[in-house]
């Protein structure tokens, strides 16, 4: 198995490949050579053999309460603004899959589900954050998949 194949398997799904392309080069200096390739993972738990899926689990959840930790205060003053504007909805509508664009992997299960909405150290802002999205629907008169409160992408 090669790195591109052992990533897509960590995933459990297929990895972007997207050109290397080095910063300010000619257009002649780039016409002579092919580009290379590189493959990034977005979000991957690490490809590491022997990690049980216990583990991964506990590792996408602790990268999640770590992330509203961090994040939890700048969303709500973003909500205080009126709107989502920046990337952070898998930190609020947390699922059982990585966001594609969540490069810290950020996931629940059904076994720590429980356990997110009764963690100490974010379940106050988290609820915070939650009630303030549906005030902002009820404001409007709105509900998903209206977007002036949350993106259409984020539906």
């Amino acid at each position: 198995m090669n790195n591109h194949e052992a990533m897509e398997e960590v995933r459990g799904g297929p990895v972007e490949t997207v050109p290397d392309v080095p910063a300010f080069e000619s257009s002649s200096d780039t016409a002579e050579r092919p580009k290379p390739k590189r493959t990034m993972s977005l979000g991957s738990l690490g490809a590491g053999r022997g990690v049980s899926d216990d583990q991964k689990d506990q590792k996408a959840y602790d990268a999640l309460v770590q992330c509203q930790e961090l994040h939890m205060k700048k969303i709500l003053e973003e909500l205080d603004l009126g709107a989502k504007e920046s990337c952070w909805i898998w930190y609020i509508f947390p699922t059982e899959k990585a966001g594609y664009s969540d490069f810290d992997g950020t996931r629940i299960t059904k076994k720590n589900a429980v356990e997110l909405c009764n963690n100490e150290s974010t379940a106050s802002d988290w609820r915070k954050c939650l009630e303030k999205i549906c005030d902002l629907l009820e404001a409007q008169d709105k509900r998903p998949p209206d977007d002036r409160v949350l993106p259409r992408i984020d539906h």
